[in-house]
C-alpha cells in the first residue's frame, strides 16, 4: 500500500473503485454493497482532511492535535465497519441461499424416464477414461445445441465430480449453470464480486487511516491525562 495521502477524485477512484458488479432488477444487496464502497471513499477523505486541519492547528498541544484526529478516525471507522458489516451480512446471506438454490438444480431428475437416462449417462460417462470423459463434455460445451443433461450427468454426481480436475469440475458446473439457470448464476456471480469488492474497500480504509493516524500514541496521550 502506497504511503501516499490524497483525497482526489483520480486517487479514490484508483485505491477505492466503486462496486463493479451492477445491480440486476432491484437486487438490494449488490446496490447496498455500492453504496458502503461509496462511503469508504467518502469517510477517508473526511479523516484526511480532519488529520491536516488538526495537525496545522498551532493553538493545541501535540498531544491534544493528535488526540482529538484519532477520536474522529475512531468515529469514522467504527460508522464504516457498521455500514460494510450490514452490507456483508445481508449479500452473504443472499449468496448463500441463491448457492443453495443453484445446488438443487443439479439433483438428480424426478420424472422415472429422466432418471434412468440420467443413470445411463453416468455410467458410459463413468466408464470412460478421464481423457476421454473431458473431451465427452468439452465437445458438449462447445456444440451450440448440444444436449446439456448430458452436462448434468457429468456435474452433479459426487463419484463422477471427484474423478474430474476441481478447475474443470468448477468450470463445466458454472457453463451448466449459465445456460440453464441465468437468472440464479448471475445473481451468485454479482454478489460474489461485489463482496470481494466492499471488503477490499473497507480494509484499504482501514489500512489508509492506520498509517496516518498515530492511535497508539494517541491512547498514550489519553491515559497520561485520566
Amino acid at each position: 500500500m502506497s504511503a501516499v495521502m490524497r483525497s482526489d477524485a483520480q486517487y479514490l477512484a484508483a485505491i477505492w473503485p466503486s462496486v463493479s458488479a451492477p445491480a440486476v432488477d432491484g437486487e438490494y444487496p449488490v446496490s447496498q454493497l455500492h453504496g458502503a464502497q461509496e462511503r469508504a471513499r467518502k469517510a477517508w477523505g473526511d479523516v484526511l482532511a480532519n488529520h491536516n486541519r488538526r495537525m496545522a492547528d498551532q493553538t493545541k498541544t501535540e498531544a491534544a492535535r493528535v488526540v482529538e484526529s484519532a477520536k474522529f478516525a475512531r468515529t469514522i471507522l467504527e460508522a464504516q465497519r457498521a455500514t460494510y458489516t450490514e452490507a456483508h451480512d445481508n449479500a452473504a446471506n443472499t449468496l448463500r441461499v441463491t448457492r443453495e438454490q443453484l445446488l438443487r438444480k443439479l439433483n438428480p431428475p424426478s420424472d422415472p424416464g429422466e432418471a434412468v437416462l440420467y443413470r445411463e449417462m453416468r455410467e458410459t460417462l463413468r466408464g470412460m477414461k478421464l481423457g476421454e470423459r473431458i473431451a465427452a463434455i468439452e465437445a458438449v460445451v462447445n456444440t451450440v445445441g448440444s444436449d446439456l443433461r448430458v452436462l448434468h450427468a457429468a456435474v452433479s454426481g459426487p463419484a463422477l465430480t471427484a474423478l474430474l480436475p476441481p478447475d474443470l469440475a468448477e468450470r463445466y458446473t458454472g457453463v451448466y449453470h449459465g445456460a440453464t439457470s441465468p437468472d440464479l448464476y448471475g445473481r451468485a456471480s454479482r454478489l460474489s464480486i461485489a463482496l470481494e469488492e466492499a471488503q477490499t474497500g473497507f480494509q484499504r480504509l482501514e489500512e489508509h487511516v492506520s498509517q496516518m493516524v498515530d492511535f497508539q500514541q494517541a491512547k498514550a496521550y489519553e491515559q497520561a491525562a485520566a
